[in-house]
């Protein structure tokens, strides 16, 4: 069963709100659903059919979706944030499906025009489709990527006779029905890069948790790299290495005056990023534990403790304000 963050959710409240729809029973329900809580997509169609009909506005999905921030993406949001470009972070979503749902769900195809991510027809109802698709469009511009660089999206359904209007809402030139639902990047839009969160310069993040190499010109390169690899499991000696175009004894090298070598590297920016994670509350242990790279939660909370000295769930408590 497909599911979606109850931070992603909340989105449909925050524009009911705004729209002056606050007080409706719709926006009370969905309150109630915890940020880190796991909602199945039929629900969220439903939610979405419930705005249509309390706000009157039948494309409420699509403009719904425009109004995504990053904070609504809970676990999603930090792994598109480690990628560099924008081919990166398709390949990153992709990526971050099959690790949660252990299936592939999205798709790309690659053709001269450039790079489509699909999904499968029969999964995503058609409120669900235009609310997803929509926040995607959205997402790529709040990253730092022009607006065009969008070609086109599709939908498996027919609603043509709003065919302007779905141009209008997302802002791009054309939309197709009757095909796989998906959206189309242009070729030469792939290796554009990506605007970092801000507020969270790197060199003082490094300065931080790795002050013993932060004035080496590599660092920022080896932090990236540690970042993108934990979650596929590949933050070992030969491949952050070969990311970095170094022999591992080079990288041996560079990293003597650091307790434990890349192993104590991966190991403090793997418990910063947790912390940094565990103060979303869009994200569950479940979620912080695949991004980390870890097998199983169990090992994730082990090693944890081990390292704080307490639980995750009680760091969590201890450093998040309601």
């Amino acid at each position: 069963m497909l599911l979606v963050s109850g931070v992603f959710v909340a989105v449909i409240d925050e524009w009911l709100c705004r729209a002056g729809y606050g007080a409706s029973p719709l926006c009370l329900a969905i309150r109630r659903i915890k940020p880190d809580q796991s909602v199945d997509i039929p629900t969220v169609d439903g939610f979405l059919k419930e705005a249509v009909e309390i706000s009157g506005e039948r494309l409420a999905p699509l403009m719904i979706g425009q109004s995504i921030g990053r904070q609504h993406l809970g676990a999603i949001g930090h792994m598109l944030s480690s990628s560099q470009t924008l081919e990166a972070m398709l390949n990153g979503y992709i990526f971050y499906e099959s690790l949660f749902y252990g299936v592939n769900i999205a798709n790309v195809r690659r053709s001269a025009k450039g790079m489509e991510l699909y999904w499968g027809v029969d999964s995503v109802p058609e409120y669900y489709a235009c609310f997803a698709m929509s926040s995607f469009v959205a997402i790529t511009r709040q990253v730092g990527i022009r607006n065009n660089a969008v070609a086109s999206v599709s939908f498996p359904f027919d609603d043509r006779q709003y065919q302007e209007r779905y141009c209008k809402e997302m802002g791009i030139d054309q939309v197709f029905f009757g095909r796989d639902l998906g959206l189309l990047f242009r070729r030469d839009a792939l290796q554009l890069t990506l605007q970092t969160e801000a507020g969270n310069p790197k060199i003082a993040l490094i300065k931080e948790i790795l002050p013993e190499i932060a004035n080496l010109d590599f660092a920022p390169q080896l932090y990236d790299e540690v970042v993108s690899a934990l979650p596929h499991k590949q933050a070992t000696l030969k491949s952050i290495a070969r990311k970095m175009v170094v022999s591992e004894r080079t990288l041996q090298r560079r990293l003597q005056n650091s307790d434990d070598g890349l192993r104590g590297v991966v190991s403090r920016i793997r418990m910063h990023l947790a912390r940094r994670y565990l103060q979303d509350k869009g994200m569950n242990l479940v979620a912080v534990s695949l991004l980390l790279g870890y097998s199983e939660q169990s090992a994730f909370q082990l090693a944890f403790k081990r390292y704080h000295g307490m639980s995750p769930g009680k760091w969590r408590k201890d450093n998040i304000v309601n």
